[in-house]
């Protein structure tokens, strides 16, 4: 799956056209980008929790050269799932893909769309 298709999908759950869907989207990566790079946790109780993680300076090696360097350190993004996500994954990992499962998935974790109207 890919942006497109997400916003696809979503825009079919909350009955909103797809660029206002596409909106909702981008402000939410947007969002969660700003906390991260701000070095803040952001943490979707039971999908999973996105961060910031400082890696410490490292030796590394010029392949064609063989010269040792430093490599500075920095901060990666990570994510880490959530409790409900790792069980949804547990209890589907032998029907992996099927169209069944992924619409299960889906109308299981899906809002109430009725409240969007």
């Amino acid at each position: 799956m890919v942006k497109d298709d997400l916003i696809n999908e979503l825009s079919k759950v909350i009955r909103l056209n797809k660029d206002e869907t596409k909106a909702v989207i981008e402000s939410l990566t947007a969002i969660i980008t700003g906390y991260i790079v701000a070095r803040d946790k952001v943490e979707l109780r039971g999908f999973g929790t996105f961060y910031a993680s400082k890696r410490n300076e490292k030796p590394a090696r010029v392949i064609k050269t063989g010269m040792t360097v430093t490599v500075p350190p920095r901060y990666v993004p990570k994510f880490v799932p959530g409790t409900i996500l790792k069980k949804e994954i547990l209890e589907t990992r032998e029907q992996k893909n099927s169209p069944e499962v992924v619409r299960d998935v889906m109308k299981d974790s899906a809002p109430d769309t009725n409240s969007f109207n």
